[in-house]
């Protein structure tokens, strides 16, 4: 069976796991406002130490690829691209939105996971659970949070939960307080845990597979100072 090393840096928290098989071996979470480069390097090596691993037992590296913060990011793809050049191991892209809905699993029948990215606008995707399996409705995306909300009308109930909760809550509840239901703390916000298991489903269908050189984020649209620099020309 293979082992997979998972991380996800795309939200403020920061987290990695193994999966061995079916097995999540270990896993180290923290939403501790530090930088994410500061953190992820020491959780990474806390998870090998507990589980008594070495990067020489990896046989897969999985990564939450976005959306979400453009500097978590970037971190991660950097991460693993170290790792997958250094061991010469391939690289699993899992989206940051599946990988929180995978928290959420069997507890609604409609997930909604909603990204901040900001100016009023959400990354997201809707996730209908049937089968005990998760299917997105959409392809990742950004969309203004009121027209959202249109789209979400619809649906008896719905549970939200990614960054964006914290930020659009209040105007959720006005527009569908009786359809809408909240993830608490714990299952808020992507996990490396989420990352792997969808990976690991990933490598038995060959789909999302990339070596070191090739791997890139799914950022969805320019950062602000990108937009910036593109008007300049």
């Amino acid at each position: 069976m293979s082992k997979i090393l998972a991380i996800d840096t795309s939200t403020v928290a920061a987290s990695a796991a193994i999966l061995d098989g079916d097995n999540i071996l270990g896993e180290e979470y923290t939403a501790y406002k530090l930088k994410h480069s500061e953190k992820l390097l020491p959780l990474i090596k806390h998870l090998l130490e507990d589980v008594r691993l070495n990067l020489n037992y990896i046989d897969y590296f999985a990564v939450g690829s976005g959306p979400g913060s453009f500097t978590g990011l970037r971190i991660a793809a950097s991460t693993v691209k170290a790792f997958a050049h250094a061991m010469n191991k391939p690289i699993v892209s899992v989206s940051s939105l599946a990988a929180c809905a995978e928290n959420l699993k069997g507890m609604n029948d409609v997930i909604c996971i909603i990204f901040d990215a900001q100016r009023n606008d959400a990354y997201y995707n809707i996730f209908i659970n049937k089968d005990n399996k998760l299917n997105p409705l959409y392809s990742d995306s950004i969309i203004n949070i009121n027209d959202l909300i249109d789209k979400l009308e619809g649906y008896d109930s719905v549970l939200f939960a990614g960054d964006g909760v914290n930020k659009y809550k209040d105007k959720i509840s006005e527009r569908i307080s009786d359809k809408a239901i909240f993830a608490d703390n714990y299952n808020l916000l992507p996990k490396a845990s989420g990352v792997a298991k969808i990976s690991e489903r990933y490598i038995k269908e060959d789909i999302n597979i990339y070596s070191y050189d090739n791997y890139l984020p799914n950022y969805i649209r320019p950062s602000a100072a990108e937009e910036q620099r593109l008007k300049k020309k």
